[in-house]
């Protein structure tokens, strides 16, 4: 699917706010709500719209501990891997790499103890490094056309 420039308008605005009623949408880029929920239909046919989420503040959760770890592990171990992180809720997302590390996994959690816990059940695929967030100066990005076009 090609996107012209209202499309892109179109993505931009949902990423800024998804529960926005297509009929305010329409308006914020010159179209009718039916042609709008028309061009979002076709966006999320064609894949380029996967899912609709929320932005949430892990520490205001109470998971002040956030971090990285760089797993380095054999292709065997992959199967393993994505399951562990799958189904442990503190692992939230893992990243298939090149380069010396196999995946990188980004964690929040509450406390030390549950954060040696998890780092221990990734050892056991292979080495680890651990990388704790500081701080976060820039977070997720508006993805506009300009990622596409260079």
């Amino acid at each position: 699917m090609t996107l012209d420039q209202t499309d892109w308008q179109i993505l931009t605005a949902l990423q800024h706010n998804a529960r926005q009623p297509f009929a305010v949408l329409g308006q914020q880029v010159g179209l009718s709500g039916p042609a709008v929920t028309e061009r979002v239909r076709k966006l999320e046919a064609a894949g380029i719209i996967s899912r609709y989420t929320i932005a949430m503040d892990l520490t205001a959760l109470g998971a002040s501990i956030q971090g990285f770890v760089q797993l380095t592990t054999s292709p065997q171990a992959y199967p393993q891997v994505h399951r562990l992180v799958s189904e442990t809720p503190e692992f939230l997302e893992c990243h298939h790499l090149t380069g010396s590390a196999s995946f990188l996994i980004r964690l929040a959690t509450c406390s030390l103890p549950q954060l040696e816990e998890l780092i221990q059940a990734l050892s056991v695929y292979g080495q680890t490094q651990t990388s704790l967030v500081l701080s976060t100066p820039v977070s997720a990005k508006i993805i506009t056309a300009e990622v596409t076009a260079r």
